[in-house]
C-alpha cells in the first residue's frame, strides 16, 4: 500500500499538470496544448480557443474507486483575454487534497501566449486536520515556426506550505518545459520535461494520430513513476469524448474518462 501512495504522489499531486482524460493518454503531456482543460495544465493555453468551452475527466487509480483524481475546467475567450477556471479532486473522505484555481490568458501577438492563474489549496486527513493555502502557477507558450510549439510552466515557486496543521509540508514546486511538432495535419508529437524540487525530473512524451476525422488514437510514457500510457479520442463537432489508460508495471491500470464541449 505504501508503493501505491507513493506512486499516486508523485505523478498525480495537487499542481501536477495531468488534467483531461486527452493528457492522460499522452503520458500525462500537456503544456503545448489548448482546450478547457489548459486551466489546469498550462493557463497560456487557454489563450489559443476561439470558443467557451468546457470539460471534466476522472481517473481511478490501478481501479480503486475510492482513489479517484477528478477534474472540472472552463475557459471563455473575450476580448480582454480568457478567463477559466479548474477544479481538482484527488482522494477520498480519510485522506483528501482540492485544488481550484481563477487563471486567464492572453495572447501577445502571433507566436507568444501567456497566462497566469491564482490556486486555492486544502488538503485533509482525518487524524490531522484540514490545511488551506494560496499560491500561483504561470504558463507561456511560443510558436516560433507553424507545426511548432514550445512552452513552459511554474507551479507554486513561492513555496508555499500545505497550510495550518501541516506547517512542515510544502506544496509541490513544478518547473516544466515541453515542445510540440505537428509533422502532418492531425498527428501530433510531444516531450515535456517536468522537475519538482521534492522528486526526481520526470520525462513525458507522447503521440496522437488521426485515424479518420471522428477517430484519434494516443500513446506515451512518462519515466517518474516509470509507465506507458494510451488513449483514444472521439471528436463528435462540438463534443470531444476521450478515454485513456495508464499500465504501471507492479500496480496496474489506471483507466480515466473524460469529456469536453466546446459553445458553437
Amino acid at each position: 500500500m505504501l508503493s501505491l501512495f507513493s506512486a499516486i504522489g508523485v505523478y498525480s499531486q495537487v499542481g501536477s499538470n495531468t488534467a483531461g482524460s486527452r493528457s492522460q493518454g499522452l503520458g500525462n503531456a500537456s503544456l503545448t496544448l489548448s482546450d478547457a482543460f489548459s486551466a489546469g495544465n498550462n493557463p497560456a493555453g487557454m489563450a489559443g480557443l476561439e470558443a467557451a468551452s468546457i470539460g471534466v475527466s476522472s481517473m481511478s487509480f490501478y481501479g480503486f474507486s475510492d482513489l479517484t483524481n477528478t477534474w472540472l475546467a472552463a475557459a471563455i475567450p473575450t476580448n480582454s483575454g480568457t478567463f477559466g477556471t479548474s477544479l481538482q479532486y484527488l482522494g477520498d473522505a480519510t485522506f483528501n487534497q482540492a485544488k481550484l484555481g481563477l487563471a486567464y490568458g492572453r495572447r501577445l501577438g502571433e507566436q507568444v501566449q501567456i497566462g497566469v492563474q491564482i490556486d486555492y489549496c486544502q488538503t485533509r486527513v482525518n487524524e490531522i486536520g484540514t490545511g488551506n493555502a494560496f499560491t500561483f502557477d504561470a504558463g507561456l507558450q511560443f510558436e516560433p515556426i507553424d507545426g511548432l510549439t514550445t512552452a513552459a510552466r511554474v507551479f507554486n515557486p513561492v513555496r508555499a506550505s500545505a497550510g495550518e496543521g501541516f506547517a512542515e509540508e510544502r506544496l509541490p514546486t513544478l518547473f516544466a518545459i515541453g515542445a510540440a511538432y505537428e509533422p502532418s495535419e492531425g498527428m501530433l508529437l510531444l516531450a515535456e520535461a517536468e522537475q519538482s524540487l521534492d522528486n526526481e525530473l520526470n520525462l513525458k512524451m507522447g503521440i496522437e494520430v488521426p485515424l479518420v476525422e471522428e477517430l484519434v488514437l494516443r500513446g506515451g510514457y512518462m519515466s517518474m513513476p516509470s509507465m506507458f500510457t494510451f488513449g483514444a479520442g472521439v471528436r463528435l463537432k462540438a463534443l470531444h469524448i476521450d478515454l485513456a489508460a495508464q499500465f504501471h508495471q507492479q500496480l496496474g491500470i489506471s483507466p480515466s474518462l473524460g469529456i469536453n464541449y466546446t459553445f458553437q
